[in-house]
């Protein structure tokens, strides 16, 4: 079983929460809301982590793969969408680094997950729990992506800084 996410998601998401307190700040200037105090805003942002994309590919030999992409965000671990490979149908590599409904359309890509009963969704979140793919990881994973992004920016710093001092 192998879980694929990118520390990319840390700038995509700051881009985004840029764009979402611009739009806010708009509103409340329409709307005249009354404010929060500053003391629960800085709560609500503590306690809010960034969502992380996370790709989970669970492969049974001579069986294919179970690809199911997932978000998570503030220790839940919400799934997006489930995918079936058949054996030799489609490299564990496509599925890491390509859009695979784009590159594929000859390929069923299955049912919309929100569309799915749920009980059907409860037993997709079961079966990640019995591999571990749970809220534990679900907390890991920004909290890794913000570690993994700050120590890339700094060893991009030093290889940047012994490139000018050269």
């Amino acid at each position: 079983m192998n879980v694929i996410f990118s520390i990319s998601d840390i700038n995509n998401t700051v881009e985004e929460v840029i764009e979402e307190d611009e739009e806010l700040v708009i509103e409340k200037d329409e709307e005249q809301e009354q404010e929060k105090p500053k003391e629960e805003e800085e709560e609500e942002d503590e306690l809010e982590s960034f969502p992380v994309r996370a790709t989970v590919i669970v492969e049974k030999e001579g069986k294919g793969s179970l690809v199911v992409h997932t978000v998570a965000q503030d220790g839940y671990l919400h799934i997006d969408a489930v995918r079936y490979f058949k054996e030799g149908q489609v490299a564990t590599h496509d599925i890491t680094v390509h859009d695979i409904g784009e590159q594929r359309q000859d390929l069923y890509m299955g049912p919309v997950f929100e569309e799915l009963g749920e009980d059907l969704q409860t037993t997709f979140s079961k079966y990640l729990e019995e591999r571990g793919i749970d809220t534990a990881l679900a907390n890991f994973l920004p909290d890794y992506v913000d570690y993994k992004e700050q120590k890339e920016y700094m060893n991009w710093l030093k290889d940047v800084n012994d490139f000018v001092s050269a």
